[in-house]
């Protein structure tokens, strides 16, 4: 997509991805100049792959191994910047772009005083986020990868993705290094994506309503890791930012050990995941300490 002399190209990263990927891609294809499209699944998908090459505007980077997410969004990313995209669409394979997602983001850029912008975010739809605020746009602290266009000027200057973190909390720490080089996060209330964040379960507590996000034992490890490793950088700088983040991560995990099933394994990822932050471990999770928390159908789930 051409808006203006804007030049938009899109990265998504694919792992195991879900039958509805397709449609999901043909929300917003059509939107934007190219998708380069990382697959970071560990083994390819050749029938996947002949249909997002027909699609036309696809370019397809297999990443077999899973590398990391973080690894995947700077090879695309790098892609794009090389192809001479200005702005790039990041996306997962769990979400669904409404009609003119992109245009209406780019709309509000005039409105916005200073050329300091660095992310213009939409409104993700979710189980826990289900109604946009009234306002057209608004700053924000941090915003998930899903749905942002990211100025490729600000990312040559804040510089990729850190992939040690390899997974979680990755969108955080980008964001948090975008603000302190004095860029800024804007929201575009009006531009929706529908975004299936993990497998979002409600429950009730005390009489009140309770949604969860049902992640893998795994998943903990590095939301624990991340967390600590993020907020050990940024505390001091941002403390607000920290303690709605640690609100919300002891919230999740309270809900996962009431409520989910594997709680004795989640809450050992947890511990593990402390562990390797207090020993500077970071990267992929070792196979050697999932395996040594094996116990039930969880302990083989891949990452």
């Amino acid at each position: 997509m051409i808006a203006g002399n804007l030049r938009v190209a899109g990265v998504i990263v694919l792992f195991n991805p879900p039958e509805t990927v397709m449609a999901n891609i043909r929300s917003y294809v059509h939107q934007i100049e190219t998708l380069y499209v990382v697959n970071n699944s560990d083994v390819g998908d050749p029938i996947l792959e002949r249909e997002l090459i027909a699609l036309g505007n696809v370019i397809y980077l297999a990443n077999l191994g899973n590398p990391g997410q973080a690894h995947a969004l700077n090879r695309g990313i790098l892609a794009a910047l090389e192809a001479g995209a200005d702005f790039i669409l990041t996306m997962d394979q769990d979400s669904r772009a409404r009609p003119s997602l992109v245009s209406q983001m780019l709309a509000v850029l005039d409105e916005i005083p200073g050329g300091d912008v660095a992310i213009l975010a939409p409104f993700h739809l979710t189980k826990l986020s289900p109604t946009p605020p009234p306002s057209r746009w608004q700053e924000v602290f941090t915003t998930m990868t899903s749905g942002n266009l990211l100025k490729a000027d600000a990312y040559r200057k804040a510089g990729p993705f850190r992939e040690e973190l390899f997974l979680d909390f990755v969108d955080v720490e980008y964001c948090l290094r975008l603000r302190n080089n004095d860029f800024r996060i804007i929201q575009v209330n009006g531009a929706l994506l529908d975004h299936s964040w993990a497998n979002m379960t409600e429950n009730s507590f005390l009489g009140r309503r309770v949604v969860h996000l049902n992640y893998p034992p795994f998943r903990w490890y590095y939301i624990a890791r991340n967390f600590c490793y993020v907020y050990a950088i940024y505390k001091s700088v941002f403390p607000e930012s920290y303690r709605l983040h640690r609100r919300f991560v002891l919230k999740q995990a309270v809900w996962a050990l009431i409520f989910e099933r594997s709680k004795l394994l989640k809450l050992k990822m947890m511990f593990i995941g402390l562990r390797d932050f207090k020993t500077n471990r970071l990267g992929k999770l070792k196979y050697s300490d999932l395996q040594s928390v094996k116990g039930n159908e969880s302990g083989s789930q891949k990452i």
